[in-house]
């Protein structure tokens, strides 16, 4: 049994083998149409491989064989007929399920479509394709008007390739507001789809989007080859946090575009992110109000769970630091501002060189020295704040050397001997030389 279960976790990766095969693989194989006595209903004739009682487990397989059961009552009917029949063409059994079968593959009913999959899948003769092609077609058709049977046979199929068209209509039909898709449905369907389509991650992270979005918790549905792992973990959140990034930063062929990255990355679980990006991303936005409203608290808070992942303190970036000590600031935090500045100050960054050359001028966090003031102004006008990091780089630029050039004022006046402003001019140069790198 066990084995059993092995293979069908394994093996069975489509809908068409568990549905749609009028056919039942046996080691013993009949030889005659007569054989229906002990079929109790659709599974006995329609699953491969397997026995009825192991994939009864399975409630969903149960209610979508009898829909087909419901709807396509002909076919049933055959596969009553045939339930034990193998693969050998050359069986006369075989020869007269193809002509019974033939007939109901006729048409562009659900049902047809079914019976042209079956044929496709095992009657391997010149009209393959065009058998497969026009079953793809008419599920198309079908599950573009919220058919639930004709969504699950069209987009678990593996057997064939479906276009960019129909891929996409899968997408969006299993992020349906309009489909009631009950967690049972999705619980066996979203493994398929991840499974059996080579989806691009930009696909994958549309699709979680979509689902996510539309209030859709699959936190829980598990990836039936990673038990103790959900669809969203082992398949959605790195590719939302991919995507996200991506417009975030303008890169892979992408424009940067805030609007569509806060919606990737708010939809993911950045707090998963353990190279601590996706966090820090959601916190620029938040903090200058990029893609999203603007938000302070939202933003400190991305900022301090960013500052979580790293377990080594030399490798947390400096505008890290500095952000961080620029909102605790405006919160009127000023010690843990004062200490937030410093830590990005001492990495090289400008911006946290001026931030604490003004908390000093002012008193703020600290006891108020101008001299100190003077150097960390001083030793971030010399380094220059970068045109990569913000776009009011020169105004910026401009505003540390009037600071700079205010205090050294403020200390010739305070002491006429100019003492205290060559102390800081010194204080300056060794500020610059020990903290001019990032």
């Amino acid at each position: 049994m066990k084995a059993i279960i092995f293979l069908y976790k394994r093996q069975l990766k489509n809908l068409i083998s568990i549905f749609i095969i009028p056919l039942f693989f046996s080691i013993n194989i009949a030889v005659g149409d007569n054989i229906n006595a002990n079929a109790n209903d659709f599974f006995t004739f329609v699953i491969p491989f397997s026995s009825k009682i192991d994939l009864l487990e399975d409630p969903f397989i149960n209610k979508l064989s009898s829909e087909i059961k419901s709807q396509c009552q002909n076919l049933y009917q055959i596969s009553s007929k045939f339930p034990a029949i193998g693969v050998n063409k050359n069986l006369d059994i075989f020869r007269r399920w193809y002509q019974y079968i033939k007939k109901q593959a006729n048409g562009n009913t659900l049902c047809a479509a079914i019976a042209k999959q079956s044929i496709a899948y095992y009657y391997d003769d010149k009209n393959y394709g065009s058998r497969a092609k026009s079953a793809m077609n008419i599920l198309s058709k079908y599950a573009k008007k919220n058919n639930k049977l004709a969504i699950v046979l069209l987009c678990t199929s593996p057997y064939y390739n479906l276009n960019t068209q129909d891929k996409n209509q899968c997408i969006n039909q299993v992020a349906n507001k309009n489909i009631n898709w009950s967690s049972e449905e999705l619980n066996f369907l979203l493994p398929k789809i991840f499974g059996n389509f080579s989806y691009t991650i930009d696909d994958t992270a549309r699709l979680c989007l979509d689902l996510v979005s539309n209030n859709f918790k699959f936190y829980k549905i598990k990836y039936s080859l990673y038990e103790n792992k959900s669809i969203y973990q082992i398949t959605c959140d790195s590719d939302l946090h991919f995507v996200g990034n991506k417009y975030y930063d303008g890169s892979y062929g992408e424009k940067q575009d805030y609007t569509e990255a806060f919606q990737y990355l708010i939809h993911s679980d950045p707090s998963s992110d353990s190279t601590g990006i996706s966090q820090f991303d959601l916190g620029y936005m938040y903090q200058f109000g990029l893609g999203t409203a603007e938000n302070a608290k939202k933003a400190l808070n991305w900022y301090l769970q960013s500052l979580q992942t790293y377990k080594n303190s030399k490798e947390i970036p400096s505008e890290l630091w500095n952000n961080i000590g620029v909102l605790f600031q405006t919160q009127g935090d000023y010690k843990s501002a004062f200490n937030s500045l410093q830590k990005a100050a001492r990495k090289g960054n400008a911006l946290a060189q001026w931030g604490l050359s003004e908390m000093y001028t002012n008193g703020e966090g600290t006891l108020q020295n101008f001299s100190i003031a003077y150097a960390w102004a001083s030793a971030a006008a010399a380094i220059g704040v970068s045109k990569n990091t913000n776009t009011n780089y020169q105004i910026i630029q401009q505003q540390i050397e009037q600071l700079r050039d205010a205090l050294a004022v403020a200390l010739a006046a305070e002491d006429k001997t100019g003492v205290k402003l060559e102390q800081a001019r010194s204080l300056a140069e060794k500020y610059f030389k020990l903290y001019s790198s990032s």
